[in-house]
């Protein structure tokens, strides 16, 4: 059985830049302050202030780093913020193309979606199929594709 590779795993070298900017030697790049956010282990609403390095967040509470002119400061008073959406199972294919549902999806807040679209594509042509698979991959959604071919 063959696993499948991770993308989003972290390097040592990329926790070590988060230890320094959550400890003040690197500047995040963006810092939501006032930020009205869903915390999921709560179960509320709370508002802190969040700290984004790169693409990922490395710091959710109420401190602030200090100014820096490469750090994008986004005020978030009054607007409230919420992690990205996760479709744990669907069968798009069933009542629309996968391809534009995954583009109608990721432009409303969903990230990740668990699509099994193994029927689709065992219906069609080899060549066709590894086509769509590829096509899914363009779209900035992550697609979990259930079943082989």
């Amino acid at each position: 059985m063959v696993m499948a590779k991770r993308k989003n795993l972290w390097t040592k070298q990329q926790l070590r830049q988060h230890v320094q900017v959550v400890s003040g030697e690197l500047p995040p790049s963006i810092v939501f302050y006032n930020a009205t956010y869903l915390n999921h282990g709560l179960k509320k609403w709370v508002t802190s202030n969040i700290w984004v390095y790169e693409d990922r967040i490395v710091y959710v509470g109420d401190d602030l780093p200090e100014k820096h002119p490469s750090t994008e400061w986004i005020d978030c008073e009054g607007r409230c913020l919420v992690p990205g959406y996760i479709e744990p199972h669907a069968h798009p294919f069933q009542l629309y193309n996968p391809l534009t549902l995954a583009r109608y999806a990721s432009q409303r807040g969903t990230t990740t979606m668990m699509n099994d679209n193994l029927l689709l594509l065992l219906g069609l042509p080899k060549e066709k199929a590894l086509t769509v698979i590829e096509a899914l991959e363009s779209v900035p959604c992550i697609h979990v594709l259930v079943g082989t071919i």
